[in-house]
């Protein structure tokens, strides 16, 4: 199956143009609100072929045929006298096709349409001339994945396979100069291969393509998609150092400890700000040189790394950079494993009553 790209379609012309434009692209199975690629480059008939490797073999098998055959027409040709092995050279050629294609008779044939249409079209069938000249492997489709089509509306949406179809949109531009069209696209491989154009004369008039895996892109995939970021229900937050989105793994849990009368989350790995949600902060543990105990917490610890906290609150380190820990002070183990989610959500309401209560 091939990644689903969503194309939202704005034409900015009066209701009566907009109607008319609708007419002219619609997909006469589909209706009102859909588009049909055809209606504004149309694929040759011939085109509606076998694509796959069953064809290349036939092409392959033609090409021989054709080269054979010209052998024996160009020996013809040099004798002035009909050659008396003609006969005998023209059964053997038949003869050497026939066991070609005794199990797949049909594929000289198919060989031969393939060639044919490379002379006519540069393509040897509808995918090849698809992705040429649609820029994407099928038609539009995908009409019910959206909300219905309203009368009036200057909008319409549809999905494409792996790709845009950017040709098409500059045709209809071409063929409607004096109106604005509006296109936006986002993956399914959220985050990438999303962008939005303005065409105007059949020309591009302004264009944003964010950087794939970027903020920027993130958020515009967002919108087009209509998913909601920083939410349990996409599973994307902006990292903490805001160096972009993420995907946040909800099945990972982290140890919940008491820290300075709050709750915090243990963890022995390195945390990173860019591996936290915004809103979220991560420091260091430092142990002593034999590795027993905690004796201080840092922004950062690169010899004697303990482990790491995060907070839903900055800590104040003063002067010195760090805080020295002693027993009382050092993380209290509350014997329970929660997720990130759950830690910004507040959802532990019995360990904190087990705990005595923590400030949250």
């Amino acid at each position: 199956m091939p990644n689903h790209i969503t194309n939202i379609l704005t034409i900015q012309a009066d209701e009566n143009k907009v109607r008319n434009i609708l007419e002219r692209v619609k997909s006469e199975e589909d209706g009102l609100g859909s588009i049909d690629f055809n209606k504004l480059i149309p694929m040759p008939e011939s085109l509606n072929i076998e694509a796959g490797s069953r064809s290349n073999r036939g092409l392959e098998l033609y090409r021989s045929f054709l080269q054979d055959s010209a052998a024996i027409a160009y020996a013809d040709v040099q004798n002035t006298e009909p050659s008396p092995q003609h006969s005998e050279t023209l059964t053997a050629l038949l003869k050497k096709y026939q066991e070609l294609t005794k199990d797949d008779p049909e594929l000289l044939q198919l060989g031969r349409k393939c060639y044919e249409n490379i002379q006519n079209y540069g393509c040897t069938d509808w995918y090849d001339w698809s992705i040429k000249n649609w820029g994407t492997k099928w038609n539009a489709y995908g009409y019910k994945e959206f909300p219905s089509y309203q009368d009036g509306d200057s909008e319409i949406r549809f999905l494409t396979a792996w790709a845009a179809p950017h040709p098409i949109l500059e045709k209809l531009s071409e063929l409607y100069p004096d109106v604005t069209f509006s296109h936006q696209w986002a993956d399914e491989d959220f985050g990438h291969n999303v962008g939005e154009r303005d065409y105007l004369g059949g020309e591009i008039v302004s264009e944003n393509i964010p950087t794939g895996g970027s903020a920027e892109a993130y958020e515009l995939a967002a919108d087009i998609l209509g998913i909601e970021l920083n939410s349990d229900e996409s599973g994307y937050y902006l990292s903490a150092d805001e160096s972009g989105y993420f995907y946040l793994d909800t099945d990972e849990s982290y140890e919940l400890i008491e820290f300075f009368d709050k709750p915090a989350l243990f963890s022995n790995g390195r945390i990173t700000a860019s591996e936290i949600p915004k809103g979220l902060y991560c420091y260091d543990l430092r142990s002593d040189n034999d590795g027993n105990g905690f004796v201080a917490i840092e922004p950062h610890v690169a010899v004697n790394h303990a482990g790491s906290v995060i907070t839903n609150s900055p800590i104040d380190f003063g002067e010195f950079g760090y805080i020295s820990l002693t027993q009382d002070t050092s993380p209290n183990f509350l014997g329970e494993q929660i997720t990130l989610p759950q830690f910004m959500n507040g959802d532990f309401e019995q360990t904190k009553e087990q705990s005595g209560g923590m400030e949250l």
